[in-house]
């Protein structure tokens, strides 16, 4: 009798744990007024709309910086956004991994700001590269940033290091280098995890 009202107890508090998680506004945090539009800040790759990883694991297919999309819900763990044409992602977020709340995730990943006006410092000879999620020697890292996306804070803690790290695979990741403002070396490793 003890071991059934002792794993009943456990059952309610992982299902109340479970159900903790608290709503976040998507218009409040971007300070969103009701007619304005909202666009992904760079690209984002997934494999599976259902499940994609909020790493940014390059593979799969890609949903363009500049697309506009709808943020449908959010809470601390998943964005959930679809896109002009009808199509809904559900972004997994491990708050633990990017060192950095559900929050500050949005901040980096959405804007108001219209693609032509986001993405007007990006040279037109990178631009081609850049829709297609490639990083080229020579690019800065705004290039970079929109390309990739921004480098998750657990393996690229500071914006100015001079390297950042992205997942090419769930065990693969790559090494972006680079000195001063440009690219000058893209370095494919196995983690060492």
């Amino acid at each position: 009798m003890t071991r059934s009202r002792l794993f009943i107890a456990a059952l309610g508090l992982m299902l109340l744990a479970a159900g903790c998680s608290m709503p976040i506004a998507v218009s409040e945090v971007l300070q969103q007024p009701a007619d304005a539009k909202l666009y992904t800040r760079s690209n984002l790759w997934f494999t599976d709309p259902a499940s994609v990883s909020a790493l940014n694991i390059q593979q799969g297919r890609i949903l363009p910086a500049g697309s506009e999309v709808e943020a449908l819900s959010a809470d601390d763990s998943t964005l959930v956004l679809r896109d002009e044409h009808g199509q809904v992602y559900t972004i997994d977020f491990d708050a633990g991994m990017h060192l950095c709340t559900m929050r500050e995730y949005i901040r980096t990943l959405l804007t108001m700001k219209p693609p032509e006006e986001e993405f007007s410092f990006i040279r037109p000879e990178m631009l081609p590269h850049v829709r297609r999620g490639e990083v080229l020697l020579g690019m800065n890292r705004r290039e970079v940033a929109v390309a990739y996306g921004t480098p998750v804070r657990s393996r690229t803690p500071a914006w100015g290091n001079e390297s950042w790290i992205y997942w090419i695979a769930p065990d693969r990741t790559i090494r972006v280098v680079f000195r001063d403002d440009a690219v000058v070396n893209i370095i494919n490793m196995q983690t060492q995890e």
